[in-house]
């Protein structure tokens, strides 16, 4: 006897309630189980988007509001499924910053402003290894930046 297409939305289902509790490895796991099962139903199509969900990369760096120069700083980095942080440091014209000149300002930079960032030249790079979010849950931790000089 075959189980139905049914089976997988029923894994979802279980998938999801397990989720929203918290327990996001086993959530994958039925999730997982759920978009094999019947590849092609809706079950599995919601299986697979959960999956990707938990599975998902998430980072969100803050930095303090003002940065001595040439002292070091720290990030605020909030991650989810990454290990390894590379960050490059670019120079910047502030003052142009806060008038809103070249498509950017304190609240908005444009697409083309932050390509043209991107394909400057840093003026430092470093890395930071990330403790693995096995739990695939998000976590925070503070990583040290290199002294600075002026206008980076």
């Amino acid at each position: 006897h075959r189980a139905s297409p049914l089976s997988s939305l029923a894994l979802y289902d279980w998938a999801q309630e397990v989720y929203d509790q918290g327990d996001f490895v086993t959530a994958l796991a039925l999730a997982r189980r759920g978009g094999a099962a019947h590849p092609e139903s809706i079950g599995a199509s919601n299986c697979n988007a959960l999956a990707s969900r938990i599975t998902a990369k998430e980072l969100d760096v803050r930095t303090e509001s003002v940065i001595a120069p040439a002292k070091p700083s720290s990030l605020v980095i909030q991650y989810r499924n990454i290990t390894t942080l590379h960050v490059r440091a670019v120079a910047a014209d502030f003052s142009s910053y806060l008038s809103g000149k070249d498509g950017r300002n304190v609240f908005w930079s444009s697409d083309e402003y932050i390509h043209r960032i991107l394909t400057r030249p840093p003026t430092a790079t470093w890395t930071a290894a990330l403790k693995p979010t096995d739990d695939y849950k998000s976590t925070s931790t503070l990583v040290t930046t290199p002294a600075l000089k002026p206008g980076v």
